[in-house]
């Protein structure tokens, strides 16, 4: 997932999988698309998805990549594997609930 310093990364995504906080999982066929665009030095990006636009920051440099969502849904991405990618979104609510899907991304910058 990482991009080179400075670069704007497209990912498309493929999911094959979501699993519940509770630990049910079925089958996804969900797409997506992950535009990234590096805002400054240190890692922090614009994330675009789904209509959707947030400040994201990649806490390594390769990586995990968290923004927030709204109001209060957390999300993190983490690569997995060479093209696999874990999306975690938390939503912070009363009571809290979370997913996980299971990506398989191509770079199609």
């Amino acid at each position: 997932m990482a991009s080179a310093e400075g670069a704007k990364q497209v990912l498309f995504c493929q999911a094959s999988q979501i699993c519940t906080d509770a630990g049910n999982c079925h089958p996804s066929s969900a797409q997506i698309t992950f535009t990234l665009t590096p805002l400054k030095a240190g890692g922090l990006y614009q994330i675009e998805y789904n209509n959707i636009k947030a400040e994201m920051q990649n806490i390594t440099g390769t990586g995990p990549y968290v923004w927030v969502e709204g109001n209060g849904i957390a999300q993190t991405l983490l690569a997995a594997g060479d093209k696999s990618v874990l999306w975690h979104r938390m939503n912070a609510g009363l009571p809290p609930t979370s997913t996980i899907q299971f990506l398989t991304c191509e770079d199609a910058s």
